[in-house]
């Protein structure tokens, strides 16, 4: 009878198992970040005799970010929403406790800027900056980056300057150096510690917040640009450019023995590439008083990879990992899984294909050996092409964009038994889904849960058949607008002097041959709903 009369909060969660006096939550939190920044840019221009155009510039950066974080959780409040309804009394797991975070890091920055272009054909610039960052050591606080860049346009030669044909001719490269902290804080570098809401006796506890490496200091990218722009007949617009990006001294997290406390430590322990090539292409096909059509293309081809990793091959995130994070000679971004020979008839789970062209039941436990990388997870081939219809008062823009190269593992987030019967069945997933020993050329495994090994690996790793090109080409945007004639205007709405209307569609429509969810986000939450606008503008 007693337990009938407490309030119904009470009856509900872990407070039916304690005393009136410690029953009832209390928790708050405040949370205060100040963010102070300061720009400053000083820059001379000046033509000289008309043909020396030189630019100078000088810039200085300042940036302070202050955090002052505050929780405290009590218990024994009853239905009081106070902090001094609080059971100070408590003891063992229910004592109240306090919490606080206070960090300040600053970054400052002192640059300058150098650029000269000789009778618009000749360009030069140069740049350089040097920043200091709080969160390193003061012996590597720091550190440097610059850029110098040329640049070539032939055609305002005076030979060239009145030709039909090739109306301009652009070339430039350029090269740069910078450093990054990618992921690193105060813990990183130094020994950063913090009470503990633990305590030994009457002693409080001071934890480490991170195993830190004092050794560490920014990684460096090497960047190398270069490019051509050709225009011809006024009208044709070719445009190509090549990068490389080499990143030296990689921050990575790499594992460390458990019995240390900690599973990983961020060093300087790789060399990244990223390189890639660029097309574009612009057309006027039509340019009349009435019509006006512009079309427009372009692609676009990356590629990374880890070059190397200093004292190793792969790096895993624990112990545990099959999967490595990375792997010398592979790019950064692989989806990593076994070679699957398909639905094994007689046990209903894949046949993997292993090292030395051996087999392995997915029952059987999987090891290092026996993953392989499967593709891509980010296309390496990306690109858009469109075009611009002008008729008179009417303007229509197409847009598609399209990827290529990538692959997605499947989400086979279908219903299997009565514990996901809310989800969604696949078409055509009972005809392709094992249900007894003798069903051959099956697509899903089975639905009885016969073996746990095999169960679990299905559901850490991909496999060859359980991912699928993300190719797709998308019709990204439509757009069509109506400019009413200044004329009608005047005769019928004199007080309107401007009037547009416009109608916009996103994410229409996408055609691809990845059948299992969305190819872009590989899950079906994630997909980009269409989007429709419509738009009255109105001048007076």
């Amino acid at each position: 009878m007693r337990r009938n009369s407490l309030p119904l909060y009470f009856l509900f969660g872990n407070d039916k198992w304690y005393s009136e006096l410690k029953r009832g939550i209390f928790a708050k939190s405040k949370n205060t970040t100040t963010n102070i920044s300061t720009n400053i840019r000083a820059t001379y221009n000046h033509v000289f005799a008309g043909r020396h155009d030189l630019t100078l510039g000088a810039n200085m950066d300042y940036y302070l970010t202050q955090l002052d974080n505050v929780s405290i959780t009590g218990y024994g409040v009853g239905t009081i929403n106070s902090a001094a309804a609080i059971n100070h009394s408590i003891q063992g797991t229910r004592q109240a406790e306090v919490g606080a975070l206070k960090d300040k890091n600053a970054q400052l920055g002192l640059g300058a800027v150098l650029g000269y272009t000789f009778d618009n054909i000749y360009d030069f610039y140069a740049t350089y900056k040097a920043d200091a960052s709080s969160i390193l050591p003061s012996d590597k606080r720091w550190n440097s980056a610059w850029a110098v860049g040329i640049g070539w346009t032939p055609s305002y030669y005076s030979f060239l300057a009145d030709n039909t044909v090739l109306t301009r001719l652009n070339l430039k490269a350029s090269y740069g150096y910078t450093a990054n902290l990618n992921g690193v804080s105060v813990s990183s570098t130094v020994a950063t510690f913090a009470y503990s809401n633990n305590a030994y006796e009457d002693q409080r506890v001071l934890e480490l917040m991170g195993l830190y490496n004092k050794d560490l200091k920014p990684e460096q990218t090497k960047s190398i640009d270069a490019g051509v722009s050709i225009e011809l007949f006024n009208r044709v617009t070719l445009e190509t450019s090549w990068y490389n990006r080499r990143t030296e001294q990689a921050l990575l997290d790499v594992p460390i023995p458990s019995s240390t406390g900690y599973t990983t430590l961020k060093r300087n322990i790789g060399i990244l590439e990223n390189r890639g090539i660029e097309f574009g292409l612009k057309a006027k096909v039509l340019d009349t008083r009435d019509w006006i059509l512009n079309l427009r293309w372009n692609m676009a081809y990356n590629r990374n990879k880890v070059i190397d990793l200093y004292y190793a091959d792969k790096i895993y995130a624990s112990e545990d990992v099959l999967v490595p994070d990375y792997e010398v000679g592979k790019s950064y971004d692989m989806i990593y899984g076994p070679q699957s020979l398909g639905i094994n008839p007689l046990t209903g789970y894949p046949v993997f294909l292993v090292k030395d062209n051996k087999e392995k039941q997915a029952s059987e436990t999987l090891t290092v050996d026996d993953v392989v990388a499967l593709g891509h997870s980010t296309p390496p081939y990306t690109g858009s092409f469109g075009l611009s219809l002008s008729y008179k008062a009417f303007d229509l823009d197409v847009d598609f964009y399209y990827v290529h190269g990538g692959i997605h593992q499947f989400n086979y987030s279908y219903v299997r038994d009565k514990d996901n019967v809310n989800r969604n069945a696949v078409a055509g997933q009972t005809e392709r889904m094992w249900f007894k020993a003798g069903d051959e050329g099956k697509v899903y495994p089975t639905p009885f849960y016969t073996s746990a090994t095999a169960e679990e690996n299905l559901t850490l790793y991909p496999n060859s058949l359980t991912v699928g090109k993300s190719d797709y080409l998308k019709l990204s945007m439509i757009s069509l607008r109506y400019r009413v004639d200044q004329r009608f205007l005047r005769k019928t709405i004199p007080f309107v002097k401007y009037a547009t209307f416009a109608f916009q569609g996103s994410n229409l429509f996408t055609w691809t041959s990845y059948k299992e969810s969305d190819p872009e986000s590989g899950t079906l939450a994630g997909s980009m709903q269409p989007i429709y606008t419509f738009n009255m503008n109105l001048t007076f």
